[in-house]
């Protein structure tokens, strides 16, 4: 007897997008990553898919100066957490970010250029043998400042609406006050989902 044919589809596979947050001290402006005299102090990245599917979350800070940052215990098997204590881990923590980034279809931030910033400064300042920009040429970008202006619509000092800062556009996803606490894993999820937030009303496509 024939052994009927079966038509083996291909796995459906979905966007992986990728969130990012960070936070540095240093001399100058809190809104100018460029100096290359500041240094990153935290960073927090997830991997997710376009249905709210978290499959990964790192989250690394730097130094002494941290103590005020919470030392989670999350009983997530896809957690990760790490003090950096040198050069040497945090070039490990960027190779990482970088991989995940190649991996990715699209990343995602509030103010993204600010956070591109300060992993570029540390890269070059760590002179890591990658792309100088960090950045796959097929990747796209969401800064979520920019794609809820309009649907925020708060009134600025030109005729165009002003760039929502992180608590303002959580208050206006979910009408919920958020204060930060300047601690980039907090930031980084209150960021997903005001971007699902935004995707379920037609501001991101």
């Amino acid at each position: 007897m024939n052994t009927p044919f079966l038509f083996k589809p291909e796995p459906i596979r979905l966007p992986q997008l990728l969130f990012v947050h960070t936070r540095s001290v240093g001399p100058g402006p809190n809104n100018d990553n460029t100096n290359p005299q500041k240094r990153l102090q935290q960073i927090s990245w997830s991997i997710a898919d376009d249905y709210g599917k978290t499959w990964s979350v790192c989250n690394h800070y730097l130094g002494d100066d941290n103590s005020g940052i919470p030392k989670r215990n999350d009983a997530l098997a896809y957690y990760l957490q790490s003090p950096i204590e040198d050069n040497g881990q945090l070039a490990t923590v960027l190779f990482a970010l970088y991989l995940d980034l190649y991996r990715a279809d699209m990343i995602i931030a509030h103010n993204l250029e600010y956070h591109l910033q300060a992993i570029t400064r540390e890269v070059t300042r760590l002179s890591l043998i990658i792309p100088s920009s960090f950045m796959p040429d097929n990747i796209q970008y969401v800064d979520l400042r920019v794609a809820s202006a309009e649907f925020c619509n708060l009134d600025g000092k030109s005729s165009s609406p002003k760039y929502p800062t992180l608590a303002e556009l959580y208050k206006c996803c979910v009408d919920k006050e958020y204060v930060s606490e300047n601690d980039t894993l907090k930031d980084l999820e209150v960021s997903k989902s005001c971007y699902y937030f935004l995707k379920r009303k037609g501001c991101i496509r």
